[in-house]
């Protein structure tokens, strides 16, 4: 089975669309509206020590998970999206998800599903495959891109999901991202890996410290 690559202004679960304008926004410009802070700051998430110092947690209103110990953590939200940019030592993260040489990084995200109606009507009752298919892409300008992992089914925190992977160059620099998508109720949740192809096995260990130590807050809501 042949899957096309979206080539649309997708990357890091929407941040693409949904935070500048020109890229499956309304316009040219500049960005929209938007708060960055580091995500030890109360409010939409926090991060501290994970249980017995094991990795440090990240806790939002709709789950919690450990990201690995020594990581940085920052906040980017406006009105309809906010994601968590997780980074290893000495990297830096940008809005789009993307470390610079050498780094990993991790982006956690979520929306109303009100808010991407425009790419799926749908969204508040779609399966996490059509989910996947619809919403998660690679950004532009990037070039040669090529699956590693078609979209398959998978699971967080206990919760179906979706999840692919691709490889392709962005500015010149390599990079591997993995994408996992769910919903619950009605918010799509991402989490979306990124880093160089010589750090797969380093940046998939990091990913499974998240995935595996995901937990809903409110399982009953989170049944698809």
């Amino acid at each position: 089975m042949t899957h096309r690559l979206h080539s649309v202004c997708l990357i890091s679960a929407l941040v693409g669309a949904l935070l500048l304008p020109g890229c499956g926004g309304s316009g040219r410009g500049r960005a929209s509206p938007r708060t960055k802070r580091p995500s030890t700051s109360s409010g939409s998430g926090a991060a501290g020590p994970g249980p017995g110092g094991a990795g440090q947690l990240l806790q939002t209103r709709l789950f919690s998970t450990i990201y690995p110990a020594g990581w940085h953590s920052t906040v980017v939200h406006n009105r309809r999206i906010t994601l968590y940019l997780l980074g290893s030592p000495g990297a830096r993260v940008s809005d789009l998800g993307i470390p610079t040489r050498g780094g990993i990084g991790i982006t956690v995200s979520y929306v109303p599903a009100s808010a991407v109606g425009t790419r799926l009507p749908n969204a508040a009752t779609a399966a996490p495959i059509d989910l996947l298919n619809k919403l998660v892409g690679v950004p532009v300008p990037a070039a040669a891109a090529t699956l590693v992992s078609a979209p398959h089914a998978a699971m967080l925190g206990g919760v179906p999901a979706a999840a692919a992977g691709v490889r392709y160059t962005y500015h010149g620099v390599p990079n591997l991202q993995e994408n996992l998508v769910t919903r619950q109720s009605a918010t799509v949740v991402f989490v979306e890996l990124d880093t160089q192809p010589s750090e797969r096995s380093a940046g998939e260990a990091a990913l499974q410290t998240v995935l595996g130590n995901w937990r809903w807050l409110n399982p009953a809501a989170s049944a698809i």
